[in-house]
């Protein structure tokens, strides 16, 4: 808070001008940006949703691509009831076909120790989720993905320690 505000804008690639070409205007945007904030787009809604601004890395931000305009959407937490928001822990996908986005982070219950987290738009909440089977390990590393693979509808976590071997977990996400 200390700081001024940052203009953080969000930009496109012209390959053919071989150029970047900012969207929207300077506008009130999201702030205190680390290495560890995460970006997804949300395709059932055209926008990009981006999550870990702020002092705590908690808010969760959306930039319209329509409108070109930032809008913090800030969420509550439906489970477990009354929580922390979650904070960022730089990996998320969108699932467009379950209408939700999925980060990797820490767990509300034991902040050493990470978990799946899923942000509902349509309720505008987040529910972190219980990792089924034992041996994918929880805690951040450096080697730490997520992507989405669509065509499989398979949820691929890279997880390992921050020096040595990590390894590679497929999830499929059912809905309760």
């Amino acid at each position: 808070a200390a700081q001024p505000a940052e203009d953080t804008a969000l930009s496109l690639f012209d390959a053919k001008a071989g150029q970047w070409q900012r969207l929207g205007e300077k506008q009130p945007s999201p702030q205190n940006l680390y290495e560890r904030t995460s970006l997804a787009y949300d395709s059932n809604r055209d926008r990009v949703l981006l999550h870990g601004g702020g002092a705590n890395r908690d808010e969760l931000w959306s930039f319209e691509l329509r409108e070109k305009r930032w809008k913090n959407l800030t969420p509550t937490v439906m489970k477990p009831q009354g929580g922390k928001l979650p904070a960022s822990g730089r990996e998320a996908v969108f699932l467009a076909k379950q209408d939700l986005l999925l980060i990797y982070a820490a767990s509300s219950k034991e902040p050493r120790s990470w978990t799946l987290w899923a942000y509902r738009p349509s309720q505008n909440v987040w529910e972190e989720l219980e990792i089924p089977g034992k041996d994918i390990p929880r805690r951040m590393g450096w080697n730490d993905a997520l992507v989405y693979d669509a065509h499989r509808d398979l949820i691929l976590l890279v997880a390992g320690p921050t020096e040595g071997k990590a390894s590679v977990y497929a999830l499929r996400f059912k809905d309760h």
